[in-house]
C-alpha cells in the first residue's frame, strides 16, 4: 500500500497490507520481508511510507493493531484509534514505534531536511506532525484537520 526508494542503495521498500515491510533490491526481484512486527506487536494493516534520503530510515505506518485490509470498513465504523507511525533505522535495522493511537494512520511524508514527518489518519481526518529533530524532537502535534474548530493556519516552508 506504500512504497519507496531509498536512491543511494536503490533500494525499494514497501508497505504491504498482507507480508509487512519489505524490500527490493537494486536489481529487482523478489522483495524480502524485513519486518512483520515493532516491539512485540504484529503488523496487521502497514499503509503509508517514505524514505528519509539524508539518512535511509524509513517511515512508515500501520493503519490498525486490532484490523486488517479485509475489516477496514469496521475499523472506520468502530473509530479504531490503534494505528502507528513507525521508524526503520537503517544503521541498527530494527523497526520501532514511534507514535501510537493514530486513528487510520496512512500516509507519511518526511520533511525536506529530515526534521519532521507528517502523517495522515484516514479515520480521525487529519494530519499530525511529528518532530525527529531540534527542541521538539519525540513530541508530536496536530498539522491540519478536516473539522473547522481543529483547523490550525498552514504556514510554509514545510
Amino acid at each position: 500500500m506504500g512504497i519507496g526508494f531509498y536512491l543511494l542503495t536503490k533500494q525499494l521498500f514497501v508497505a504491504d497490507a498482507y507480508q509487512g515491510f519489505l524490500v527490493a533490491g537494486p536489481n529487482g526481484g523478489l522483495a524480502t520481508t524485513i519486518a512483520s512486527s515493532a516491539e512485540g506487536m504484529p503488523f496487521k494493516l502497514p499503509t503509508g511510507l517514505d524514505v528519509d534520503q539524508s539518512t535511509g530510515n524509513v517511515y512508515f505506518t500501520d493503519a490498525s493493531s486490532q484490523y486488517s485490509l479485509s475489516q477496514i470498513q469496521e475499523a472506520i465504523d468502530t473509530g479504531d484509534a490503534t494505528g502507528r507511525l513507525l521508524k526503520y533505522d537503517r544503521n541498527t535495522q530494527q523497526v520501532t514505534v514511534l507514535l501510537g493511537g493514530l486513528s487510520g494512520a496512512g500516509g507519511t511524508s518526511i520533511s525536506s531536511e529530515g526534521s519532521f514527518v507528517l502523517v495522515s489518519e484516514f479515520i480521525a481526518k487529519r494530519i499530525q506532525k511529528f518532530w525527529l529533530t531540534g527542541p521538539k524532537a519525540l513530541t508530536y502535534q496536530k498539522f491540519w484537520s478536516l473539522f473547522k474548530e481543529d483547523q490550525l493556519t498552514l504556514r510554509g516552508p514545510y
